[in-house]
């Protein structure tokens, strides 16, 4: 099998190397590996402001924030020094270092010592993100044991990969946002090497801001949940095969409003929408037995139940509720979050900055989409219908949102050498780098 991932703009990964990103790329192994050490910056707050230029006066400022699962590996040269220093008896100042185990290996089995290192692991990535960032920057670094470590076999000495989640607090699309993002990845890779495989994926959850305290009210939410639907077949276009259909992001229409969606051609749009305007009216007289003050929460922890196909009458609807699809309604309630799922994971700032893009776009889309007009249609729409959606949604969003051309990437088929099979894959590149890229995998 070829030996990298690409890591692409909307969503997947494909053999071999990744676009530039600001850190060079191993082009042997398709991992971020950055020459020189990021430039320091100091911090204040979870997220630097940003100049008054890069602020727009009017229009939305969602929050957002976003899950990276990856697979990460300390570099050699450390690893080395680490192992000689303690062999030699020095007492050293990191307790992940004192009990790291250079021996352990990711196969299964060895339970305990294993989530024992993968706490090592977050814990080393999270003093790298202070080093980069400061203190209070609100990162973290989870241990991620879903991510099937022993089934790694294409990264170089495949037992040495720990999988991790490193989670971001909300940041403000207005702020300088990107800059944050490249400084993280800059930080982690001096001491980790990055992998990414179909096993990981790229989340992120979004709320109206501007402030943590702005959250969605049911117009708007009524308006996300349209679009989840709506746009489905077009979004699967711009998505890698395995983003598809994805057991751990199924399509919405799998588990609500299913027959109304797939009978769109018959009777159009509107009861598909209007299963999702009733089941607001459910949420909110089921909530009547509550008292006043709590009656619109749980009628957002029902409603999100409803849309992960639940029913009303389920004894725990909490319990029955689907938390596996595109556009996830469950962190309502609690954070004030919808959080998309489709997209896959990400080994570099770049494609993390796209898929924070899709993210804001749809989400702007959503809530200022005419779908009282759409209702009558029969059709679904197409992908170009949907990039020129973004396109204006991105327009919408502050200039600290522009400069990533995530739009004018194209997902092309190309036959691929592995071995001695010749295999299709799907590859995401630039038009303009095409023929450059194809190049540089070896394709004709």
């Amino acid at each position: 099998m070829a030996q990298g991932r690409i890591t692409t703009a909307t969503g997947g990964t494909s053999s071999r190397r990744a676009p530039p990103t600001a850190a060079p790329v191993n082009v042997a192994s398709g991992r971020a590996t950055p020459s020189t050490q990021a430039t320091r910056r100091p911090r204040s707050s979870s997220n630097a402001a940003a100049s008054s230029s890069s602020v727009a006066v009017n229009g939305p400022k969602p929050l957002f924030g976003v899950e990276i699962e990856i697979f990460v590996k300390l570099r050699p040269e450390l690893e080395k020094a680490i192992y000689n220093r303690r062999r030699q008896g020095e007492q050293l100042d990191e307790v992940y270092w004192r009990n790291w185990n250079f021996t352990l290996s990711n196969e299964k089995g060895n339970q305990t010592l294993k989530d024992e290192q993968r706490e090592c692991v977050g814990q080393a990535i999270e003093a790298l993100i202070e080093g980069a960032l400061g203190p209070s920057h609100g990162w973290k670094c989870e241990p991620d044991a879903s991510l099937k470590e022993w089934a790694l076999t294409e990264p170089p000495e495949p037992r040495k990969w720990w999988g991790i989640e490193i989670i971001s607090p909300p940041m403000s699309a207005a702020r300088q946002w990107r800059q944050e993002i490249h400084e993280v990845f800059a930080a982690v890779s001096e001491e980790f090497e990055l992998w990414t495989t179909t096993f990981c994926a790229c989340h992120v959850h979004v709320s109206p801001g501007p402030l943590k305290s702005s959250k969605y009210n049911f117009d708007q939410i009524v308006q996300i949940a349209c679009a989840s639907h709506f746009w489905e077949e077009a979004f699967k276009t711009i998505l890698p095969e395995e983003r598809k259909k994805n057991r751990y992001a199924n399509p919405n229409n799998m588990v609500f409003a299913t027959a109304e969606y797939k009978s769109v051609s018959h009777y159009t749009w509107g009861p598909v929408f209007q299963s999702i305007k009733n089941a607001v009216g459910t949420a909110q007289k089921w909530a009547g037995q509550f008292a006043p003050a709590d009656r619109h929460q749980n009628a957002l922890a029902m409603f999100a139940c409803l849309m992960a196909g639940a029913k009303v009458t389920d004894p725990d609807p909490s319990e029955t509720a689907e938390r596996y699809l595109s556009s996830n309604f469950l962190p309502l309630p609690d954070l004030g979050t919808i959080e998309l799922r489709r997209q896959a994971g990400v080994a570099s700032a770049h494609s993390a900055i796209q898929r924070a893009l899709l993210a804001l776009t749809l989400h702007v889309s959503a809530l200022q989409y005419d779908f009282g007009a759409a209702a009558s249609r029969r059709d679904y729409p197409t992908q170009a219908e949907l990039k020129t959606e973004l396109s204006a949604a991105i327009k919408k969003l502050p200039a600290s949102c522009r400069g990533d051309r995530f739009l004018k990437w194209e997902v092309v088929e190309v036959l691929m050498r592995e071995g001695k099979h010749l295999v299709a894959r799907w590859v995401t590149v630039g038009r303009t780098r095409v023929r450059k890229v194809c190049r540089e995998m070896g394709i004709k």
